[in-house]
């Protein structure tokens, strides 16, 4: 969250609070995440900085870049649209690897992509985190 802030900061020039704000955002975004999906997500063999990390650095630059009236709605956008970038598999752990280090690296480069492109007109799923039509629309394709 921190690199994310501090680079779309740097871009906007945005002042020390408001990119402190911009991490607060971050923070508590990956953390309801990151709460609701433990400890089963950890066990299916995933790990919460590379797969829930991008929705925090999107909402953290969404929050530097975006003000006005839509500004909920792009950052809203902007979430939505990261959750088209995570990863995170967890077997580093096991087998060991350098892995780990680039998943926050990639979640925040990301985050970062996805608020962007909310600002060139992109736009991703509303409910990407509780939306129910994934499965129920896989009938499409039988």
């Amino acid at each position: 969250v921190w690199s994310a802030a501090l680079a779309v900061g740097e871009h906007v020039g945005a002042s020390g609070p408001q990119v402190l704000a911009a991490v607060a955002v971050g923070y508590e975004t990956t953390i309801r995440i990151g709460l609701s999906m433990q400890p089963g997500h950890f066990r299916r063999g995933f790990q919460s900085t590379g797969t829930c990390d991008v929705f925090g650095t999107a909402a953290a630059a969404g929050r530097l870049l975006f003000r006005g009236e839509d500004a909920e709605r792009r950052i809203q956008d902007a979430i939505g649209l990261a959750g088209s970038y995570p990863s995170g598999v967890a077997q580093f752990y096991y087998s060991g690897s350098s892995g780990k280090r680039i998943q926050a690296a990639h979640a925040a480069q990301s985050g970062v992509a996805a608020a962007m492109l909310t600002e060139q007109g992109f736009g991703g799923p509303a409910d990407i985190i509780e939306g129910s039509g994934f499965i129920e629309g896989l009938a499409v394709f039988r």
